[in-house]
């Protein structure tokens, strides 16, 4: 005992009186200088009149001293230091990627910028409904404060000689709310709900006020939400410049994963003009599996931008479509056919087009593209667009309609004659009119049997556009890569889905059964054919052409379309920047996705019943100067289709298009007769694209010549 109070007795050396004495007035000096007013452990700020005055809650009660004190975090807990060192005050720090979506403000808080302070304020306000502003807002302070009569207020500044920023004082009893809030603009409300924009680019606009409502209890226009999605899309996929300029990785990628896919970019001064592509495995497929017939069509693209899309489409062993190459150009137009058909030509081999068969829509300028670069090949037309003509010419009856349609499906010339005679009778102008277009271009009865095809439509361009209608929305460089990925899956479905099959013919081309001619059209035997080859106790599926065998279906199925990485992985080229066009659909609003259908098809369902509408019945006339095509409403509108042009005598030039010159002088290439609106004056002129130079076969090569880019065979 003795020694525990001996050693009790002496002064521990740990606790040693320090020997610097100092002097109370040099002590609030210090504390001065080194403390932040109002910022203590245990204080509340409460300002009264003019001046600050400091209330201790340990002076009030003993108790409360000790609730307010902050016990130690886990990560105080976990600190290096020892156990008997001293752990200072940690103030509350605000996380923006956790606190932003809901956020909670308190005195003390620290914020790493002050551009964090005030979307956290106004996060808060979006949040609760209340419209919140920001005084005294600059770089070193700011204050917030509700509508006049509400007693919320939080000041903030700058610590000293930093960029954090710290709660100073904080009022945070409201006593408004709003139904419609400033704060919820459409760059906070995409922020917040950035997440389902991701899973649903195209979110609903219905859905959006919905969401909008029961979570934050506000209203939003209709227009915020268009421009929630629009902004969503441009944080996601980036804006149409940054797109475009990343056109030559994405094609530099392609080919590095799809070696010998063709690539052409088109530019004039740097600024894109078209873009064509064709895989390696497509245009290897319909050398190996298909038949040489080909369709070609044009379809718009619904982005932001506008342009046309221009496919090309043949059939594989089981008469199903089968893509093989695409291009994106402004318009539809005879230079950008003739564009896009030499490299289509010099993709699979088509020559001088003996032997091939092509079909179209007689679109502008397609056809003396073809009968220039293909003299020898066997060109259809779309029975489907040319009875439209035929309805347009003023040859409405049924009963006209169902002749033609008899005397295209006619696979003999003398059933076609018969039909055509009937035709006659009816109407001798709709036989004239018709008889001026060879039947060789849509008759089945004049088709040649090299192609082993009776197609009279144009069905296949038709479904492959249709398969594409959502790509076609998307910005350009997030269509090339969905449309790369339908080209990939499609090829694998396919060859998986004939595998398993059994036989030498395909399941679909089994079922058919021909009749009389179409033996030698389509290559399947008619049935008086099989009945024949039965009673010779032989196979009717050894009499089948080989086109539609399950071999020739594997062909073409048997190489795939590799897939390609994300953008951050693709290859470096180190090439001027691509520049979009001024191709941008100014028209606002809802776009339109389906196809217009012609006057025949008009037909609508009100209350039950079916209607047909009047479009193409009725020309307006209107009653100021008594021209058809407008009526009184649009007579001085600038669109209006007055005749303004001079008569002239119209010159055949090449490829067979006819020169109009108007008032002001300009020559304006058009098909045909006719006249032209002085508000699509400026659409019918023709575009200059340069046209490819062919080059020698290589099994790759990047080059750039001239106005294009291109990238690899």
């Amino acid at each position: 005992m003795e020694g525990d109070q001996s050693e009790g007795g002496e002064e521990d050396s740990d606790f040693s009186q320090s020997d610097i004495d100092m002097a109370s007035e040099e002590d609030d000096m210090l504390y001065n200088l080194n403390v932040i007013d109002g910022i203590e452990i245990g204080m509340d700020i409460n300002t009264v009149g003019q001046g600050e005055e400091v209330v201790l809650r340990g002076e009030m009660d003993e108790v409360n001293t000790f609730d307010d004190l902050e016990y130690p975090s886990s990560e105080e807990l976990n600190l290096e230091c020892s156990s008997d060192e001293e752990v200072g005050y940690r103030f509350p720090e605000f996380f923006a990627e956790t606190d932003m979506r809901n956020p909670k403000l308190e005195v003390g808080q620290l914020f790493r910028l002050m551009q964090e302070f005030r979307c956290a304020v106004r996060s808060y306000g979006a949040l609760n409904g209340y419209n919140v502003k920001l005084r005294c807002n600059d770089r070193k302070r700011a204050q917030g404060v509700c509508k006049s009569g509400c007693s919320w207020r939080i000041w903030a500044s700058k610590l000293n000689e930093t960029e954090t920023v710290q709660v100073k004082s904080y009022t945070p009893e409201h006593m408004h709310r709003s139904q419609y809030n400033r704060h919820c603009n459409y760059i906070f409300l995409t922020h917040r709900y950035i997440e389902q924009f991701k899973a649903d680019p195209d979110w609903k606009t219905k859905s959006i006020l919905a969401t909008v409502r029961n979570d934050l209890k506000t209203e939003i226009s209709r227009n915020v939400a268009c421009r929630m999605r629009q902004y969503a899309k441009e944080i996601l996929f980036g804006t149409l410049q940054e797109q475009f300029g990343l056109l030559r990785r994405y094609a530099a990628e392609v080919h590095r994963t799809n070696p010998r896919s063709s690539i052409f970019i088109t530019l004039n001064e740097q600024v894109f003009k078209g873009m064509y592509i064709c895989f390696n495995a497509c245009k290897a497929g319909f050398r190996d599996g298909c038949r040489k017939v080909i369709g070609v069509d044009g379809c718009h693209l619904r982005g932001c931008f506008g342009s046309i899309m221009l496919t090309a489409v043949g059939q594989d062993a089981s008469n199903c479509i089968y893509p093989v190459a695409y291009a994106v150009v402004e318009k539809e137009n005879t230079e950008a056919w003739r564009w896009f058909i030499k490299y289509l030509a010099e993709d699979i081999q088509m020559e001088n087009g003996r032997g091939w068969t092509l079909m179209t829509d007689k679109q502008k300028g397609l056809q003396n593209v073809c009968d220039e670069l293909f003299p020898e090949a066997e060109h259809r037309f779309c029975v489907r667009h040319l009875y439209t003509n035929f309805f347009n010419a003023g040859f409405k009856s049924k009963i006209l309609k169902d002749y033609l349609w008899r005397a295209a499906k006619s696979t003999i010339v003398p059933e076609f004659k018969m039909w055509m005679q009937k035709l006659h009778d009816v109407s001798t102008a709709a036989y004239d009119w018709l008889i001026q277009r060879h039947p060789r271009e849509w008759s089945q009865s004049h088709f040649s049997v090299h192609s082993k095809s009776d197609m009279v439509l144009n069905n296949g361009c038709e479904v492959f556009n249709k398969t594409l209608l959502e790509d076609r929305e998307k910005l350009i460089l997030n269509m090339l890569t969905s449309v790369h990925m339908t080209f990939m899956t499609r090829i694998q479905k396919r060859r998986d889905k004939m595998v398993g099959c059994q036989g030498r013919l395909c399941p679909k081309i089994q079922k058919k059964l021909g009749s009389d001619k179409k033996w030698d059209i389509t290559g399947i035997p008619c049935m008086h054919a099989i009945a024949v080859i039965c009673e010779c106790r032989n196979q009717p599926e050894d009499f089948v052409d080989n086109c539609y065998s399950i071999e020739t279906y594997m062909g073409c199925y048997n190489n795939i379309v590799n897939p390609i990485n994300g953008r951050l992985l693709w290859p470096e080229v180190y090439a001027p920047t691509i520049f979009p066009p001024k191709w941008t659909v100014s028209r606002r609003g809802k776009k339109q996705k389906k196809r217009r259908k012609q006057a025949e098809e008009m037909v609508v369902c009100m209350k039950g019943k079916a209607y047909v509408k009047k479009k193409g019945a009725v020309t307006m006339t209107c009653s100021q100067c008594g021209l058809k095509g407008h009526n009184k409403r649009y007579h001085s509108s600038a669109n209006a289709p007055v005749d303004d042009w001079i008569d002239v005598e119209i010159q055949p030039v090449e490829n067979n298009c006819n020169v109009l010159v108007n008032e002001q002088g300009k020559l304006v290439a058009t098909r045909g007769k006719g006249t032209l609106s002085q508000g699509r004056r400026e659409e019918n002129q023709m575009q200059f694209m340069p046209t490819p130079t062919v080059a020698s076969e290589s099994p790759s090569r990047i080059l750039e010549y001239g106005p294009s880019a291109t990238f690899g065979r």
